[in-house]
């Protein structure tokens, strides 16, 4: 499911559109278990929006998936923000465990700006064990403090696809 959730978002950014919102809750299975992404209010045309003062709609902000460019205002949703998302969502899809599981969002912004990932479950991605070290260090470029370090959608993509939940777990898949 992560290899075509990564699949969505690499063809939105092809097409200049940033999600903007990327979480679980925005993203349906279908009856043949294929995820579609859905809830585009935040969504952007990355190359072709026009910038206008804000007045008083402010974007809405999932805290748990969001950049730490988003958190600090100093950005709007950017393909860089939406990949940040993505390696959340990965997280989760994979651990079960939402980001930060059973911290508050004021903590939650506070962990993001200092720069304190969230922990690794020692149970679904295991040190030690070459695919699930290879899928952490994905997900940690993935939330790279710095949005220009942060990998392309494609490469999250094929990274997730080499990597099979058997060999989350042992190295002799």
């Amino acid at each position: 499911m992560c290899v075509q959730i990564c699949d969505g978002v690499d063809y939105l950014h092809k097409q200049s559109v940033v999600h903007g919102d990327l979480k679980p809750d925005n993203i349906l299975v279908s009856k043949d278990q294929v995820p579609k992404l859905t809830d585009f209010g935040n969504s952007a045309l990355a190359e072709y929006t026009l910038q206008f003062t804000h007045s008083s709609t402010a974007q809405v902000m999932s805290m748990r998936w969001a950049a730490p460019e988003i958190i600090e205002g100093e950005s709007k949703a950017t393909r860089a923000s939406d990949i940040y998302a993505l390696g959340m969502v990965i997280l989760e899809t994979i651990t079960g465990e939402i980001p930060y599981a059973g911290v508050k969002d004021p903590a939650i912004m506070f962990k993001v700006l200092q720069k304190i990932l969230p922990s690794r479950s020692q149970t679904h991605i295991p040190t030690g064990i070459e695919q699930a070290d290879r899928l952490w260090v994905m997900l940690t470029r993935c939330w790279a403090h710095d949005p220009s370090e942060r990998p392309k959608a494609l490469e999250v993509k094929n990274l997730t696809a080499s990597i099979t939940p058997g060999s989350l777990t042992s190295n002799t898949s």
